[in-house]
């Protein structure tokens, strides 16, 4: 019999990060040869399950099985394992994370630990271990046997198809990406941004703009005292606290042991993270294939999507209604079938085809909501290697939100933004 969670205590996991629909826990007890360097995914409470979602089959495995898997290179996904979990040591654990979880994730409407769960999820622990790791949501990550890590998260890496834009947002939206649009109204609701940093250039496929991205990640890091959502950074399974002069100094280590013997000498630790990470970024081709993935499933934009859904052809209900996971793969072949690529105008969308517009951005969402992880063992010797995780499948009900908030957002800016800043698309499709 498989070993469960209830051979561990809730004690033993600790609380490590969460998202909008999943909290993460890393295991932190007595060696465990099936938990150690494992993490814990449990959902949250949501109302929009879609079909076929069931505790023998979780959904974030059988989404991952049957639909991102045939995206992304196997290389690049998680492990993920199913595995059972008890009432009432699910309620313990939500009670020990109660005061390490962030009160503002709490208190929103999809705050809650799903007690009624008797599944989770378990992942291999991509941040734990020794070396270092980033995560740019795309997630950078470097490791030796307790790798460091750093998380990056991309966002969107793309500037839309000006076919379906409206007179009163197409220029903002074609001279500004969607990330530097958000950041600037953020900054009007006094919240922290990353400054100067901007997707586009991250995405680019070009050295100097990588770079940029990279250093500019790194600062807004820096000035944010690490709550900067773009960028984290972990060594030896922990979170980096770049107030902290010895947590920095573990980083440096971590970074410069996973750096060639010429590149360790007379170079801060900004330089050489900035180094390490574009080494890998720049060799490999998961942001091309992330950036291709997300304009390509995004070929009317937001707006183009809601007025396809105004015409009187349209079936309503193709943008309501949760896909089932078979829905979901009768999605996929057709995006991968080059005869019905062929039979898709893009300018002049067929009413028809509204509810494969509506999936395809559905997971063009998840593309530009995921992460990196690069992972660097101690020593040079060892290649990275590269993960990208968080694509969960997002609700068809937010659509209508995200049309909202887009609008709102171009406005804002179309109203005082900076005219000078201009957001420059290295690619297209």
């Amino acid at each position: 019999m498989d070993q469960g969670l209830e051979s561990t205590s809730p004690s033993d996991w600790k609380y490590l990060a969460e998202g909008g629909s999943t909290v993460v826990f890393t295991y932190n007890g007595p060696y465990n040869a099936k938990f150690n360097r494992c993490v814990l995914r449990i959902r949250k409470s949501f109302e929009d399950k879609p079909e076929g979602a069931t505790d023998e089959d979780d959904l974030a495995i059988e989404f991952q099985r049957r639909v991102t898997s045939k995206l992304l290179d196997h290389e690049w996904l998680p492990r993920l394992e199913s595995i059972s979990i008890e009432a009432s040591w699910l309620q313990e654990l939500d009670s020990l994370s109660r005061d390490h979880r962030p009160p503002e994730r709490q208190s929103s409407p999809a705050g809650s630990i799903d007690l009624n769960l008797r599944k989770a999820v378990l992942s291999e622990n991509l941040i734990g271990g020794h070396g270092w790791a980033a995560e740019i949501k795309v997630i950078i990550i470097l490791r030796n046997e307790d790798p460091s890590q750093t998380y990056i998260q991309p966002k969107w890496g793309f500037l839309p198809n000006p076919e379906h834009l409206s007179a009163e947002t197409r220029d903002t939206k074609l001279n500004h990406c969607r990330f530097c649009l958000h950041r600037y109204q953020r900054s009007l609701q006094h919240q922290k941004t990353s400054e100067h940093y901007c997707p586009l250039d991250l995405f680019s496929g070009e050295t100097g703009r990588i770079k940029q991205a990279l250093s500019s990640l790194w600062d807004s890091w820096k000035s944010s005292e690490g709550h900067s959502n773009n960028l984290r950074l972990f060594s030896a399974g922990q979170l980096v606290d770049p107030c902290n002069e010895i947590s920095l100094n573990h980083l440096r280590t971590s970074i410069k042991s996973s750096l060639p013997p010429s590149s360790r000498q007379n170079s801060s630790v900004k330089e050489s993270f900035v180094e390490a990470s574009l080494s890998i970024l720049s060799r490999s081709p998961v942001l091309n294939a992330l950036s291709r993935l997300q304009r390509s499933l995004d070929p009317l934009d937001i707006e183009g999507l809601y007025s396809l859904s105004q015409s009187p052809k349209s079936v309503q209900s193709a943008m309501h209604g949760e896909p089932s996971l078979e829905e979901w793969e009768t999605f996929i072949n057709n995006y991968l079938d080059p005869v019905f690529q062929a039979s898709l105008d893009h300018r002049d969308p067929d009413p028809a085809n509204l509810r494969y517009y509506a999936l395809a951005y559905l997971l063009s969402a998840s593309f530009k909501d995921c992460s990196i992880i690069l992972r660097f063992l101690d020593g040079p010797e060892t290649p990275p290697a590269i993960s990208v995780i968080d694509l969960d499948v997002k609700s068809i009900e937010r659509l209508k939100k995200w049309k909202n908030l887009d609008y709102e957002i171009a406005t804002c800016f179309a109203c005082d933004g900076p005219p000078d800043s201009k957001c420059r698309d290295a690619h297209s499709l």
